[in-house]
């Protein structure tokens, strides 16, 4: 691999190949063994239909595809492999024969065969399919079940904290007015989630129901075979293709009424020793909040928490104290703990937040909560620990784990929950559609949140830990894999993208404060392309919000606000590929873009002479006016 893919990825492992796929007005991708993105007359039916292997840390496997036969026609394609995958956390093997095939008479069928050779333990082996959130969310679905009886419903709206349905044959939906589409599962048992819990942009059904046991184990030779089918009625064969626009249409209108939000970085207080020599650079950031995030029961808590004063002062940052209860102590004596150890160090924190340790791990609908003291009982305790200061409380974790215990918001002076993206999945376009999820997210909180102050983060592409399993997975490879703390792109330009997209979403949903990546280590922005980013974003902190509405927000987001006389407006190209803009609107004075070519840094351009704009891939611009 080149130069240029450590620049947009952060490492020289290759990308999967995606193969185009046709028949008449279908349309889809072949990438690493799954079908994705299946469209009819470019409308998205289907997200996704994947044969997916995860191990005993719900880690999932990326499968190396040999034996690839494609057959394109002009109605019709068939394609047949066999895939090889290692579990990343124990090194299991698995071995499994994929054939799928697609026509404008017939639809899809995607068939799958796997006979493990010793005896294989995973959390989850066999198809899922994905159903897109547009044409989706809030819809009529009917549903067939597995004794042949029919259901009449739709899809969820609000985010769903538990499985949207169960015992699953067939599901029907209507994404183009007058066509339904079927998607039809045999081999096996399948239940449906609400999969915006963890940013996926998807509504996801599976094989083999959560209430049965995991991880399980796959005796030796036992055969696996299932077969996912997609039919169309009425007929779509005299249906002609329609191709998607090249041009994305950016179109910035009045004041939206809303505020930009305050950015944060985050950090350990444990790692405080390591940022400590990054304080002069980071303070060119001018980020209004750091988070500390510290353990109740951590050694030398007044040492830790007096460098950390010291850091947030050098950098000009109010401070965020994230305390963890440990499970050992009364939560009040923990507490107490830490607000004398922060009186004797000078450590005076602009807002507290509070969370039991308990609540790092996730409790799936067939888990039993452990038992432990009641929220009102600790954030009593917090109030009185730290009187007069900004409590906050939520989960350190995800919105899963917020949407499953809803905390009493009516005590708390804001609410709080962190997000990573590659939780289920940790391709380049699943990581990218995540922030299509966002705005679900931030409206289903909101919806129990109330008035509330919302805050969110730490908000980072990788995973500081593992709430569903017992660590992150490894990376020693600096591979595109799930549920890591060091993910590679977090160094590329493809994190600049990432944090322009996601802050535009969380502009745009009012979200009061955002905590995004850490001054170093793996969620850095020390010397890396999301400096600019965060930098930008942070100088427009309270500024007056401008709508701000892309024509394909899967391809380019953008965020706008009015400072200081000057309307600043911040665009991102999502994909690997070089991407056409018009932007209305806005007449530019000034333009500078990261990308490729500039070095990491975001570098002045000139104004283009019209509103058209091209951006490269993954590339970030910022336009002033």
């Amino acid at each position: 691999m080149t130069k240029k893919a450590v620049t947009l990825y952060g490492t020289n492992e290759p990308a999967p190949e995606e193969i185009a796929l046709a028949a008449g007005p279908l349309t889809a991708l072949f990438v690493g063994g799954a079908l994705r993105n299946i469209r009819l007359q470019d409308v998205e039916v289907l997200r996704g239909i994947y044969f997916l292997i995860r191990d005993r840390n719900w880690s999932t496997v990326v499968p190396e595809i040999r034996d690839l036969k494609v057959d394109q026609s002009k109605d019709a394609f068939k394609i047949s492999f066999t895939a090889h995958g290692t579990t990343p956390s124990d090194g299991q093997d698995l071995d499994w024969f994929g054939a799928i095939e697609g026509s404008a008479s017939k639809g899809i069928s995607f068939t799958a065969r796997a006979t493990p050779q010793t005896d294989f333990v995973t959390c989850r082996t066999g198809f899922i399919v994905l159903h897109p959130l547009e044409k989706a969310v809030g819809c009529p679905l009917t549903i067939e079940h597995s004794d042949g009886s029919s259901e009449a419903t739709s899809f969820p709206d609000h985010i769903d904290p538990l499985q949207s349905f169960f015992e699953i044959r067939a599901m029907t939906h209507e994404p183009v007015p007058g066509i339904k589409a079927t998607c039809r599962m045999e081999g096996g048992v399948w239940e449906t989630e609400d999969h915006r819990n963890w940013l996926d942009a998807s509504f996801k059904t599976y094989f083999r129901p959560l209430m049965l046991p995991w991880p399980y184990k796959v005796p030796a030779g036992e055969k696996i075979e299932q077969r996912i089918s997609l039919t169309f009625t009425p007929s779509i064969a005299k249906l002609a293709p329609v191709a998607a626009s090249e041009t994305v249409s950016i179109t910035l209108s009045d004041r939206s009424g809303g505020v930009m939000p305050a950015i944060g970085l985050a950090v350990d207080a444990g790692d405080i020793e390591t940022v400590a020599t990054s304080a002069a650079h980071i303070a060119k950031a001018q980020i209004q909040s750091l988070s500390i995030r510290l353990r109740s029961d951590a050694k030398d808590i007044p040492g830790k928490l007096r460098r950390s004063a010291q850091f947030a002062q050098a950098i000009g940052a109010r401070t965020q104290l994230e305390i963890v209860l440990d499970k050992a102590n009364d939560p009040a004596i923990g507490l107490d703990l830490v607000a004398i150890a922060a009186k004797a160090s000078g450590f005076t924190p602009d807002s507290v937040m509070v969370s039991p340790e308990i609540d790092l791990e996730s409790y799936p609908p067939s888990v039993d909560r452990p038992a432990g003291p009641a929220l009102e009982h600790i954030y009593d305790a917090a109030r009185r620990a730290f009187p007069g200061v900004t409590l906050g409380g939520g989960m350190y974790s995800y919105f899963t784990e917020l949407n499953r215990r809803r905390v009493p918001c009516h005590l708390l002076d804001f609410v709080q929950h962190a997000t990573a993206s590659i939780v289920h999945a940790a391709d380049d376009r699943s990581v990218m559609e995540t922030l299509e999820s966002l705005p679900h997210v931030f409206r289903s909180a909101r919806a129990f949140i109330g008035a509330t102050p919302y805050r969110v983060g730490p908000a980072n592409i990788g995973m500081a830990f593992n709430p569903y399993g017992k660590s992150t997975t490894p990376n020693p490879d600096n591979r595109r894999i799930t549920m890591v703390t060091s993910d590679p792109r977090q160094t590329a330009l493809f994190a600049a993208a990432w944090a322009t997209g996601y802050l535009a979403r969380a502009a745009s949903a009012g979200i009061d404060q955002v905590t995004m990546m850490s001054p170093a280590g793996p969620f850095g922005i020390l010397d890396r392309p999301a400096f600019a980013v965060i930098q930008g974003f942070a100088a427009l902190s309270g500024a007056a919000g401008v709508t701000t509405v892309s024509s394909d927000p899967q391809r380019v987001l953008a965020a706008s606000a009015d400072k200081a006389g000057r309307r600043i407006t911040w665009i991102a190209n999502l994909t690997p590929r070089p991407c056409k803009l018009a932007v209305n609107g806005l007449r530019p004075t000034a333009l500078a873009v990261l990308d490729e070519t500039s070095g990491g840094k975001l570098t002045e351009r000139p104004l283009p002479k019209t509103n058209a704009l091209e951006l490269g891939a993954y590339a970030v611009a910022r336009m002033e006016a």
